[in-house]
């Protein structure tokens, strides 16, 4: 997940949150045209997909904004690291059959 957190320029004292991704899943217009530069450099391909805005008075809202990613982060993590051991596995079932191979069939 790609997120950018910045200062609103439309309402003093607010905040917004950019998350990017594929353009395949819709794209949004620039919500400030400064985080642009930013953003193509930190996640070259990514285009803005969704926007998060945080009144002033809601530092609750933005608590929870940060929850929400992460806590989706952590999702992402363990999905991750699901995936490098279904690809251990998978090397090592290779192993044994590359080593039964060499070996004839015995292992």
């Amino acid at each position: 997940m790609k997120v950018i957190v910045s200062p609103c320029q439309i309402h003093r004292g607010c905040t917004i949150e950019v998350r990017f991704g594929d353009a395949a899943r819709g794209r949004i217009p620039w919500p400030d045209p400064d985080l642009k530069p930013d953003a193509q450099r930190d996640f070259p391909g990514s285009v803005p997909i969704q926007l998060r805005h945080f009144s002033r008075d809601g530092r609750a809202n933005v608590r929870e904004g940060f929850t929400a990613v992460t806590a989706e982060l952590a999702e992402l993590r363990e999905e991750t690291k699901k995936l490098a051991r279904l690809v251990a596995r998978f090397r090592d079932d290779e192993l044994v059959q590359a080593l039964r191979a060499t070996k004839g069939g015995d292992a």
